[in-house]
């Protein structure tokens, strides 16, 4: 930068009275420069209000919830685990990290519908301190300062992605082309695209015709109606109750045996040689109780099927893991686009770790139609084999 800006320059820009090229002038050259950053704060007063207010609000806090410092944590996508199980019993705390997460993306608050409670007036206060002390990070993340409006925020990816309200996305840092389509698809229709054969699996599992077998019954928990990334998945399933030992049998789409384990006492267990890339496979489990012999899953549960991903596929996506660990919405999307709904679905849970009490959160992760056991249908059936 050959010139700082001027007092005028930074007031204008405090004000929001600058027209909008001067403003997104000033943004650039506040995003580069941290000694007109410093000159900002001085002139805005951000930090003495700010460490004001905190005090005081900080005294009058209710001790049934969680401190200021806690609130902005869980706002912040860092929460501890005691915050984070506060923040599923509680509707309060929930809505204050909600309205300083918003408050971060430099949205307009919403009022509250009903009179404000003192635990009300407390979090429009903190959220008032919070708007003066973030400045600097509400023109971090805008590109446009003054004029866009974010739709949609979430922490993720190392920072904030953002959908504004012309559906132009924003992110901590530039992702390919097509991971940032699956990126803003998911943020633009809160779901996750999932291949049509897995969505069936889901949503309407097959039944086998035969007879229901109503003593014990144990359920097949993965890989079950979904892609996997390795030809050697770990295959895992519940425990039964008695059970003496397992014993695990694999079949091709000709129902020709092509692998089995030994007798085993644990409930998962990974094969030693690989399976064929881009084939379909099926899978049951018997367990030994006593004498007897019980498998699952059995009529009119549905079959536990699935496919090996080919390794072109599975490279790619493993790829887009190891290049954007924290990418956790991206990545979720890039996996349920491939069928592979194990991973998606480890992804949805650390995106909800990294935004405690999000109700987008909550919604995209209910869209893959992937249950964790398989529960009996009446919508389609077939002979059994």
């Amino acid at each position: 930068m050959n010139q700082h800006l001027s007092d005028e320059d930074l007031q204008s820009f405090i004000k929001r009275t600058a027209a909008p090229p001067s403003l997104v002038r000033i943004d650039r050259h506040l995003s580069a420069c941290d000694e007109c950053r410093r000159r900002l704060e001085s002139l805005s007063g951000a930090d003495a209000r700010y460490q004001s207010l905190r005090h005081a609000l900080e005294q009058d806090a209710p001790s049934d919830h969680l401190s200021y410092e806690e609130v902005r944590a869980s706002a912040e996508g860092r929460p501890s685990s005691a915050a984070a199980r506060h923040l599923d019993a509680c509707r309060a705390c929930t809505a204050e990290a909600d309205d300083l997460r918003a408050c971060i993306a430099g949205q307009p608050l919403q009022p509250a519908a009903a009179p404000a409670s003192p635990r009300r007036v407390w979090r429009w206060a903190i959220a008032a301190a919070v708007a003066i002390a973030l400045i600097p990070l509400a023109w971090r993340i805008s590109r446009r300062a003054g004029q866009e409006q974010y739709a949609i925020v979430l922490r993720d990816a190392g920072g904030l992605v953002a959908l504004d309200s012309a559906g132009e996305l924003h992110t901590p840092s530039k992702f390919p082309q097509a991971y940032a389509a699956a990126l803003k698809s998911a943020l633009e229709t809160r779901r996750l695209a999932v291949p049509e054969q897995w969505r069936q699996s889901g949503a309407a599992p097959e039944v086998l015709l035969g007879a229901r077998e109503r003593s014990s019954r144990f359920a097949l928990l993965h890989p079950a109606g979904e892609a996997t990334l390795t030809s050697q998945p770990r295959f895992a399933w519940e425990p039964l109750q008695g059970a003496d030992g397992y014993r695990v049998t694999v079949y091709d789409r000709s129902f020709r045996k092509v692998l089995e384990s030994p007798g085993i006492s644990a409930t998962e267990w990974t094969p030693p040689e690989g399976l064929a890339a881009g084939q379909t496979y099926t899978w049951v489990v018997t367990a030994r109780v006593g004498g007897r012999a019980i498998r699952a899953p059995v009529p009119p549960a549905a079959e536990a099927r699935f496919t090996v991903l080919l390794s072109e596929d599975a490279a790619r996506l493993e790829q887009a893991r190891s290049r954007y660990p924290d990418a956790h919405l991206m990545l979720a999307a890039l996996f349920a686009q491939a069928g592979a709904l194990t991973e998606t679905r480890q992804e949805l849970d650390a995106l909800a770790r990294a935004n405690p009490g999000s109700a987008l959160v909550r919604e995209i992760a209910s869209s893959p139609p992937a249950p964790r056991a398989h529960e009996p249908s009446p919508s389609s059936t077939k002979p059994a084999q």
